[in-house]
């Protein structure tokens, strides 16, 4: 017994000792200098973000300080990758393919400036692929090719991010993706022939709330999506439309609502609706200063539109190539300033492919128009 409690008085004088000095020693890997302790990594500028997660454990924390990180990081395992500051915690791709990628599951990546990727159409800052819970959270993403891509992902959130200046399209949702809520984002100044901003394809389930959108290509393009709600949201200046929604014969976008928005200054339509019969609702939004169609509907019967606000617009509302109760429209939303409130003229099919066929000048189609035979 006397054995035993010396030799614990020997331990615990030891820890008390050397404790401190053993807590201040860095664990040394492949010649970077990183130091685990209560379950964090720390990473400083010179190491490596890859090694670091390499001798993470699932569930462990790798913490990046603040400094410019020239690599291309996998992330392979179920951790938090976390920078000090997103101004100032850099993780540059150096141009070669996708910045992040991750395919494992319960990933957070938060606090970083995410940068450079490759310039082709399939390198993105962040690929998350058949993930479930992936957080994004609280960075910037900028001079990339594409932003952030989720493909064959579910149950996941973009919160509170900044995307801006990359050629193609911020966010992409798509191939089965499910569950996923996009919030407090600022998107700006994305695009040049792509989408620029929020493209969401053969996806369910989807929010999209308190954005900022604004002088994208486009706004939102949805194609195919299915229980989409778009709401509290500011859409500014996106120049090939601020919302559209697009089906064909097959596919359409439904079950999609999009309420409580502010839809304003596109030099084309606030929100194109076109081949989605049924199960669209548009409420209670403000939709100003459009320089084509507040809403154009087109091939598109059976939605709802209803308690919006539209002044300014060149049409409030323009409807082709199907029927709505316009009365019923005038009576459930608010006009104003439009250059038309509604246009329902009826289209004569015959004469619209013939004018397709023939291709007409934009001046005779502009006079058929005014003369009311039919809408182009």
């Amino acid at each position: 017994m006397r054995k035993i409690i010396s030799l614990l008085i020997i331990y615990l004088t030891t820890i008390l000792v050397l404790g401190p000095c053993l807590s201040a020693i860095n664990i040394s890997n492949n010649e970077n200098i990183i130091l685990k302790k209560l379950n964090i990594i720390h990473v400083y500028p010179g190491d490596s973000i890859q090694d670091a997660i390499d001798m993470a454990n699932s569930r462990e924390t790798v913490f990046v300080h603040s400094g410019i990180y020239y690599e291309k990081v996998d992330i392979c395992k179920s951790i938090t990758l976390a920078g000090e500051n997103k101004f100032t915690t850099v993780i540059d791709g150096n141009k070669l393919g996708d910045v992040v990628t991750t395919k494992c599951n319960d990933v957070i990546i938060l606090g970083f400036t995410i940068q450079n990727s490759g310039p082709s159409g399939f390198d993105h800052a962040i690929t998350c692929s058949e993930n479930r819970n992936a957080q994004i959270s609280n960075c910037i993403i900028k001079d990339n090719a594409g932003g952030i891509r989720f493909n064959s992902v579910s149950d996941s959130t973009i919160n509170n991010c900044e995307i801006y200046q990359n050629l193609q399209t911020s966010i992409t949702i798509y191939e089965k993706s499910n569950n996923i809520q996009i919030k407090n984002c600022i998107i700006k100044n994305n695009g040049d022939i792509y989408i620029g901003g929020i493209h969401i394809s053969s996806a369910t389930n989807i929010d999209i709330k308190g954005c900022q959108i604004d002088n994208n290509h486009c706004g939102i393009s949805l194609v195919n999506a299915k229980y989409v709600n778009i709401y509290d949201n500011t859409l500014d200046g996106n120049s090939w439309g601020n919302i559209e929604l697009l089906g064909t014969e097959a596919q359409n976008p439904s079950h999609v609502r999009i309420y409580n928005n502010k839809i304003i200054n596109s030099p084309d339509n606030g929100i194109l609706i076109q081949s989605c019969p049924g199960n669209i609702i548009v409420e209670n939004n403000i939709i100003n200063s459009n320089e084509g169609s507040g809403i154009l509907i087109l091939r598109s019967p059976n939605n709802i539109v209803t308690g919006n606000s539209l002044s300014n617009n060149k049409v409030g509302i323009q409807i082709k190539e199907c029927s709505y109760n316009t009365e019923a429209l005038k009576d459930e939303n608010t006009f104003y300033n439009n250059g038309k409130d509604i246009s329902t003229k009826k289209i004569n099919k015959v004469l619209s492919r013939f004018s397709e066929n023939l291709k007409l000048p934009n001046i005779l189609l502009e006079l058929l128009e005014k003369i009311g035979i039919f809408n182009f």
